[in-house]
């Protein structure tokens, strides 16, 4: 009922404390509308209200947010009332501790320190007291124990070393922790005297052990000026020293006079070049020699009388090693030197440095312009050689630098000009010249290359001219002498031989084959020949005008039947052998026509017109025949021609050609003949050069007795 939930509803009156309702009713319609989350589920009835357990966990949720943000808002205020309170306590701490720092009362910063304290926590004012309090407790401490030591020096200036020693102690921290009281001033003042006084003692015994006139002077003034008494012994004794130094000072001035060091000028008889060339008189030696011999008796014991007469002795080494010339000890004294303590600005010593130098680099242009020669640097053993004169080099090795330099000045300028000249014999004077001293340098490989290429162009011109050889290469070989630029008698003949007519030139390229006996280009400028032979009487050497021949009508005599046919066939191929030889064969060699027919017979077999057994042997008798009887030669080639001519068997015409080079290989033909077989076989389409280089051979060399076997024909 609405009663029963009004009376539920102070669990979450939280949700809406504010609510105002006259009736039980009115308030849970009410305070369902507070509530953020979704109630839709909550049903309203006229007497009651209804839901379920997932609406009451929706009502208890808010409860529970709610309960948070007022625990949240009940937070802040406690802190805000906690923290005025706190307030209100430090302001009065703080009154109370500024006014005990400022009274710098013990008492009264104990009594608000303690106050302090009872707070959680520390104030910055707390620190602060305690800090002064800590420091009044210290001031107090250490001033009675000043005011104790004082009382116990009782105007000692030189008080204990105890006594001293606490004194020290306590003045180190009273200025440690900054206390100034007065009590502190005058122990301080105190101190500063004691200490001043055994500094001054301390400087003098330091200064009469290391003979320190201006250290020594200073300290004799220190203790004057601290009320040190002159009766000490210290005193007396820094007094003598300073005596005695200023005896040594007159020692070390003469030293110094006699060295030269500025501002002293040089003494007499000592004389310095620019360069560092020293030289010293007889007398100057002398005098430096007494003086250090004095000064060493006199026992100098400052710093200044030691460099004094070390630098005096370095001098005096110095004159003796340069005066020997011995420049190596010269070196080792002045390396010496520097782990010596020498006096600063002496003219000798500096003038043996620069002599050093001036070595140093005498010996580095020596050796730059031993690798300038070596490498045959011209321009750098200019630029070296006045560097040298002006350093004062050996005059002998001077001169041979400058001769050395002429020479290859002279060697190059010949290869330079032999170049541009273009002429071998100038090339191979400058190039000998250059190998005379070993000078190899471009242009040298230039002037070599260059006579080598002018040479190479000489040779292949005195080659030609001497062997013609063919056309092209006479041109390419002008073409070259052109480019070089080489001039000689030869080239005009050279020029010569390309303005010839190409008939006179193989005439020429003849006489010179034969002239070289050189076989082969005499056989090729023979085939060479022929050619422009028959361009003018080819048409004289056909077979039918050779007169060695039978005329068409003899040669059908011998026939029994078929005259005209014999007459007709005569020049062209037959398949049937021949009744009598085509050439004429009379007086005692008559018994020659039944081998002519034989060998017509061969040909036929071994050409496959006609069907024989062992066509090679037949081959072969035909090549003896020709090899032993000289008057069958014409008639077999005579009959190879007419086999040849008109075949139109084309097996047979290659047997046919095959047989012709063999025989062509093996003997020639008669001197009558030559010309017709020469024609025939240049205007036969089938090997014509191989054939011409193989009849020319023969015709050259002769018969060749060994004939082939038939199976070294079948090979073929």
């Amino acid at each position: 009922s609405y009663s029963a939930f009004f009376i539920c509803t102070f669990r979450f009156r939280c949700l809406g404390p504010n609510i105002q309702a006259s009736t039980p009713k009115e308030f849970a319609v009410n305070l369902l509308r507070t509530v953020s989350d979704d109630l839709s589920n909550i049903q309203l009835g006229v007497n009651m209200v209804m839901y379920r357990s997932n609406e009451d966990k929706k009502l208890e949720s808010e409860r529970n947010k709610s309960i948070r943000s007022l625990l949240v808002k009940l937070q802040k205020v406690w802190r805000g009332v906690r923290a005025r309170k706190l307030y209100q306590e430090l302001k009065k701490v703080n009154v109370i501790l500024q006014t005990a720092i400022k009274s710098r009362d013990l008492k009264q910063l104990e009594d608000a320190i303690s106050i302090s304290d009872d707070l959680w926590f520390e104030l910055r004012l707390g620190a602060e007291a305690k800090e002064l309090r800590d420091y009044l407790i210290n001031e107090k401490r250490i001033n009675n124990t000043l005011e104790d030591i004082l009382t116990k020096t009782g105007g000692n200036v030189n008080p204990p070393d105890d006594l001293k020693n606490k004194l020290q102690k306590v003045v180190n921290e009273a200025n440690k922790l900054k206390i100034d009281s007065e009590t502190v001033k005058k122990a301080q003042t105190l101190l500063e005297g004691i200490n001043a006084r055994a500094a001054a003692r301390k400087e003098m015994e330091e200064a009469i052990v290391s003979a320190d006139g201006s250290t020594l002077k200073r300290a004799l003034w220190k203790g004057k000026k601290f009320g040190i008494k002159e009766s000490e012994p210290i005193v007396a004794q820094a007094q003598a020293e300073f005596t005695r130094l200023n005896e040594e000072s007159d020692y070390i001035l003469l030293l110094k006079l006699l060295l030269s060091i500025p501002p002293n000028p040089l003494y007499s008889g000592v004389t310095i070049s620019n360069v560092g060339e020293a030289k010293i008189s007889n007398e100057a030696c002398s005098s430096l020699n007494e003086a250090i011999l004095k000064a060493k008796k006199f026992n100098c014991r400052s710093l200044e009388g030691k460099q004094a007469i070390i630098t005096a002795e370095l001098v005096q080494n110095l004159r003796d090693r340069i005066q020997q010339n011995d420049w190596e000890q010269v070196q080792e004294l002045l390396i010496d030197s520097q782990q010596n303590d020498i006096l600063d600005d002496v003219p000798e010593v500096k003038a043996a440095y620069a002599q050093m130098s001036v070595r140093a680099q005498l010996a580095d242009v020596s050796v730059k312009m031993h690798n300038a020669a070596k490498a045959f640097d011209s321009y750098k053993l200019a630029v070296l050689i006045p560097q040298a004169e002006s350093l004062k080099m050996d005059i002998n090795d001077l001169e041979w630098y400058k001769a050395f330099l002429s020479d290859i000045h002279i060697v190059s300028t010949a290869c330079h000009k032999a170049i541009r000249a273009r002429d071998l014999q100038l090339l191979e004077e400058a190039i000998s010249g250059c190998e005379l001293l070993g000078y190899e340098k471009a242009e040298v490989v230039e002037a070599r290359k260059l006579r080598d290429h002018l040479k190479s162009l000489q040779d292949r011109l005195t080659k030609a001219i001497q062997i013609i050889p063919d056309l092209p290469e006479l041109e390419n070989l002008y073409n070259d002498l052109q480019a070089a630029q080489l001039n000689m008698e030869e080239v005009e003949k050279l020029k010569q031989l390309l303005n010839c007519s190409p008939e006179e030139l193989c005439k020429l390229q003849l006489k010179a084959a034969i002239a070289n006996q050189d076989e082969a280009r005499h056989i090729k400028k023979t085939i060479e020949m022929k050619e422009f032979f028959f361009q003018h009487f080819g048409n004289t050497f056909k077979l039918e005008s050779c007169p060695l021949l039978k005329t068409p009508k003899e040669f059908a005599k011998s026939g029994f039947m078929g005259k005209d046919k014999l007459k007709q066939s005569y020049y062209v191929w037959v398949k049937n052998p021949i009744p009598t030889s085509l050439t004429r064969i009379t007086g005692d060699k008559k018994y020659l026509i039944k081998e002519a027919v034989k060998i017509h017979k061969c040909i036929l077999g071994f050409m496959g017109d006609k069907q024989m057994s062992f066509p090679e042997t037949l081959a072969e008798e035909v090549l003896r025949n020709g090899v032993n009887e000289a008057s069958l030669r014409d008639e077999i080639y005579a009959q190879l021609i007419k086999q040849l001519t008109d075949n139109p068997n084309g097996q047979s015409v290659k047997r046919g050609w095959k047989l012709m080079h063999l025989c062509l290989k093996q003997f020639p033909p008669s001197s009558d003949f030559e010309n017709f077989l020469d024609f025939f076989i240049r205007n036969s389409p089938e090997q014509s050069d191989v054939l011409l280089k193989s009849l020319h051979r023969t015709l050259f060399k002769g018969v060749v007795k060994d004939v082939p076997s038939a199976e070294q024909i079948k090979r073929m």
